[in-house]
């Protein structure tokens, strides 16, 4: 690294921390109806009986169609007597790059399970509403799953393409004048900033006050503190920064940004929420400065975040940190989520199958299966 260049590297985030935040936020109920209200056609939602959605697994295998996944499923019936056992899943993809063609066959691949798996056990098939979020650079433009083929000889041959659509969300056509409209309390106000300004920390900055009224009621409700958690935790490249990046930081963004950001995190920090991301703000360190130890000399990673004493048994003492961090995040999401499936939180919380399944059985055993964790 050149002498002078910046060491602050925001949004870099793994898999888990990104599709957490979406998953949590559309595990909402309230949250998820308020994003198929704002994406979906009123004619379209005014056939779904939208009081009965429930969670379905996203996970089919098939002999045909191989193990076919989706980021998040429910399933509700169509509204009408007549109608009542008519099966509808709607199917969420969230994806921040174009990848056109597999998204559209991972559709495809799921929706062809489904089928399968009906036919199996004797079901009529079940209708499939496929919802795409993206807040990629570039813009979606397809909708069909035929315009994935090229230079096609006449319109004729659409006949023979089992072609499907997909109700696209792209957050680089929704300007910030849309989203500012919500109301800004509404937690989608902040879903759809916090991914619109993804990849553009200043940006996002400057719409931290904006924010300030969902965080202030997120603190207030118990079904807000998951959404915060998950939030910071997103932005943890940002919230949890050395002193170097943290004045670096301060130096790039506008002054009513950094006051706006002081202030979320005053807030946070007052809460119970506050005290439990500390403890998190801590192994993050720890993490941090033992990876960068192992990279350039144990030195300069005491310096940029170990504390004091840990110096003697330095790996065993931040391996048992990191083991206890991820337990406590396992358990958080079993509780508040016990229908997610155990592939699901493995991956999200970054650890094996065996390990979540060896904790979701000892919850149960304890009766512990309800509820958040403190």
């Amino acid at each position: 690294m050149a002498k002078g260049e910046s060491q602050f590297a925001p949004f870099k985030f793994a898999r888990g921390p990104h599709d957490l935040f979406f998953k949590v936020l559309l595990s909402d109920v309230e949250i998820l109806l308020r994003f198929l209200r704002y994406t979906v056609e009123a004619d379209l939602l005014s056939d779904l009986d939208l009081s009965q959605l429930r969670k379905v697994d996203t996970v089919y295998v098939s002999k045909h169609f191989g193990t076919s996944v989706s980021d998040l499923a429910y399933e509700t019936h169509l509204l009408g007597k007549e109608r009542e056992h008519a099966r509808v899943v709607i199917l969420f993809e969230h994806k921040s790059v174009r990848h056109v063609v597999r998204t559209f066959l991972q559709m495809y691949n799921y929706q062809g399970a489904l089928w399968e798996d009906d036919r199996k056990n004797g079901r009529p098939l079940t209708l499939v509403l496929p919802i795409l979020f993206y807040h990629g650079e570039r813009p979606w433009n397809e909708r069909e799953f035929w315009e994935c083929f090229q230079h096609p000889p006449s319109p004729q041959w659409r006949r023979f393409v089992p072609n499907f659509e997909m109700v696209v969300l792209d957050l680089s056509r929704v300007t910030v004048d849309q989203i500012e409209q919500l109301e800004s309390s509404d937690y989608l106000r902040m879903m759809l900033l916090t991914f619109k300004f993804a990849r553009d920390w200043r940006q996002l900055a400057g719409h931290f006050r904006a924010m300030a009224p969902v965080v202030e009621m997120a603190l207030e409700e118990e079904r807000g503190r998951l959404v915060l958690r998950s939030w910071i935790f997103y932005l943890e490249n940002m919230l949890i920064m050395n002193e170097a990046e943290f004045d670096d930081f301060k130096g790039k963004v506008s002054p009513d940004a950094y006051e706006a950001f002081l202030m979320l995190k005053k807030m946070a920090e007052g809460s119970k929420f506050g005290e439990d991301w500390k403890k998190a703000a801590d192994e993050y360190f720890e993490e941090k400065a033992r990876r960068e130890g192992m990279e350039r000399g144990l030195q300069r990673g005491l310096q940029e975040g170990l504390q004091r004493g840990l110096q003697e048994g330095l790996q065993q003492g931040l391996q048992q940190g990191m083991s206890a961090k991820t337990r406590t995040f396992v358990i958080n999401l079993l509780k508040k989520f016990p229908d997610w499936s155990d592939a699901e939180i493995a991956e999200i919380a970054e650890t094996t199958e065996e390990e979540v399944a060896q904790l979701r059985q000892s919850l149960t055993k304890n009766g512990s299966g309800n509820g958040e964790h403190a």
